[in-house]
C-alpha cells in the first residue's frame, strides 16, 4: 500500500496542467512516434520540464518517505505518458535528490520493468543509475553488473548506458563487464545502447574503445561497431570499421 488515499496536491496540480495544457494533435504524433499504446497528453519536453518546475517547487515532498510514494503514486496512476516522465523527474528532482539511494533500487527497478521502453530507461540510466554509482559503487556495481546478465533486455540497457556520462571517471572494467555478456544479443536496443556507451566513452579514451572493437569485431553487430566508432571515423582516428 502507498499510504496515498487520493491524488495528492502535486498529482492533482500535474492533472490539471496536462489537462489544460492538451494537444491532441500533437499528443497523436507523439503517440504514432514512440510506438505505443499509452495516451500521452501532447506536451513538448520543454512545456513539461516548466511545468514540473513550477509544480514541483510548490508541492515537493517533505521526507524521503512522501517522496517515495509520490514517485510510485504518480508512476502507477499515469493516464498519460507525461505523468510517469513526471515521477522519474521526481526521482531525480534536485532538492530531493540525496534521498536516491540503494534503499530505493527496488523502486527504480519498478520503472525499469514495467515502463519497458526506450524514452524511461534513456532517463533513468544516465541520471538516477548514474548517481547511485558515483554515490555507493560498491553496492551498485554488483547490481549492475547482476543487470547485465538479466534476461530483461531493459535492464541489460540500464546497466549499459548508466556510465554514459561520465567522461573521465568511467569506470571502464565495469563497462566492459556490462557490455561483454551482450556481444551477442540479437536485440536492437541493446545492440544500439552498446554502440552509444562505446561512442560517449570514446571521446575520452579512444584507444580503448578502438582496441574492445577490434577485439571483438566477429561478436559485435555491425550497428553497435557503427556507432562505437561514429566520431572516430568522423575525426580519421580510424578509416573503416572491422
Amino acid at each position: 500500500m502507498l499510504g496515498i488515499v487520493g491524488p495528492s496536491p502535486l498529482q492533482s496540480a500535474l492533472t490539471h496542467t496536462l489537462t489544460t495544457q492538451a494537444n491532441p494533435s500533437r499528443a497523436a504524433q507523439q503517440r504514432a512516434y514512440m510506438k505505443t499504446t499509452q495516451p500521452f497528453a501532447g506536451l513538448t519536453a520543454p512545456e513539461l520540464r516548466a511545468a514540473l518546475k513550477v509544480i514541483f517547487k510548490a508541492h515537493l515532498p517533505a521526507t524521503e518517505s512522501a517522496w517515495r510514494q509520490e514517485v510510485l503514486s504518480l508512476w502507477r496512476t499515469a493516464p498519460v505518458r507525461e505523468q510517469q516522465h513526471a515521477a522519474i523527474a521526481l526521482a531525480f528532482h534536485k532538492p530531493c535528490r540525496s534521498w536516491l539511494t540503494s534503499n530505493h533500487w527496488d523502486m527504480l527497478d519498478e520503472l525499469i520493468v514495467s515502463g519497458a521502453w526506450w524514452d524511461f530507461i534513456d532517463a533513468l540510466a544516465p541520471n538516477h543509475h548514474a548517481w547511485l554509482l558515483a554515490n555507493e559503487p560498491d553496492v551498485i556495481k554488483p547490481l549492475l553488473r547482476a543487470y547485465a546478465l538479466d534476461d530483461n533486455m531493459w535492464r541489460r540497457r540500464v546497466a549499459i548506458l548508466c556510465q554514459l556520462k561520465t567522461k573521465a571517471a568511467t569506470d571502464e572494467a565495469l563497462l566492459v563487464d556490462c557490455i561483454t555478456p551482450s556481444l551477442d544479443h540479437k536485440e536492437f536496443f541493446v545492440r544500439k545502447a552498446i554502440g552509444w556507451a562505446l561512442r560517449a566513452h570514446s571521446r575520452t579514451n579512444p584507444q580503448v574503445v578502438i582496441a574492445f572493437i577490434e577485439q571483438h569485431a566477429e561478436r559485435l553487430s555491425p550497428l553497435s561497431k557503427r556507432e562505437g566508432l561514429k566520431l572516430l571515423l568522423k575525426s580519421g582516428t580510424v578509416s573503416a570499421i572491422p
